[in-house]
């Protein structure tokens, strides 16, 4: 089964299984979490930044310290 044919599944669910799904999919991925001092010097950082590909970069960092990585 394909990545797209998962996620057609899922959002085929009824919003409770959806939200089940949604809960144990983060569950999976709070372990690289970051610490809030660790959050806090990236929006820091990325308040002053105007390097349009370091501020994606930087995003994606808040992101996924955020929710954790796969």
């Amino acid at each position: 089964m394909t990545a797209a044919q998962i996620i057609g599944e899922i959002t085929s669910l009824p919003a409770s299984d959806r939200s089940a799904v949604i809960r144990f999919a983060r569950c999976l991925s709070t372990e690289d979490m970051l610490s809030g001092d660790a959050m806090r010097q990236l929006a820091e950082r990325l308040a002053v930044e105007d390097n349009p590909a370091e501020i994606q970069i930087l995003r994606d960092s808040i992101e996924s310290g955020f929710y954790g990585r796969p």
